[in-house]
């Protein structure tokens, strides 16, 4: 896993290394999102053959929290308290 990690990094894919050995690809050289096929095309060609891929999806809380990252509790949306002259 380690020389496909390092393969990765070199050919610019965005990558999470996880405290087991393994790794999350994130994105694309170009930015994009990473399309399994292609990914495992691009291994295959260079002499790695990934025993699993998986597609890792938020869960319904970890969308929330990105949806809502910065909004305050009993805060109305577009409602902001005047400001106070100095």
């Amino acid at each position: 896993a380690a020389g496909a990690q390092q393969l990765l990094a070199e050919a610019g894919f965005g990558l999470i290394p996880d405290s087991d050995g393994s790794f999350t690809v994130t994105t694309a050289p170009d930015g994009s999102p990473v399309e399994a096929a292609a990914l495992n095309r691009f291994l295959a060609g260079h002499g790695f053959y990934a025993a699993e891929l998986v597609r890792v999806q938020a869960n319904l809380e970890q969308i929330f929290l990105r949806l809502t990252a910065g909004d305050a509790l009993g805060e109305q949306p577009g409602r902001r308290d005047p400001e106070v002259p100095r």
